[in-house]
């Protein structure tokens, strides 16, 4: 468990700073866990500020699409 820094695998910037829970991938970012959000939502879908998708919006949490980001910080 630890607060972890997702980093767009583009452009290096910060697309989210996020609560991970548990050891393992990152496949959903649920949006309660999600400490600080700089990323841009239009229809669904979910990109850096340089125009990376990152993953999709299912409500609860975002879906990330595997090499799209980087992940920084303590994992667990």
């Amino acid at each position: 468990m630890g607060v972890i820094i997702v980093r767009c695998a583009n452009c290096k910037k910060k697309i989210c700073v996020y609560y991970k829970a548990g050891k393992g991938k990152l496949h959903r970012c649920w949006k309660k866990r999600i400490i600080e959000n700089y990323t841009i939502t239009k229809n669904g879908e979910v990109y850096c500020k340089c125009g990376n998708l990152i993953g999709y919006d299912h409500g609860g949490y975002i879906k990330v699409i595997p090499g799209r980001f980087k992940i920084s910080g303590r994992k667990w």
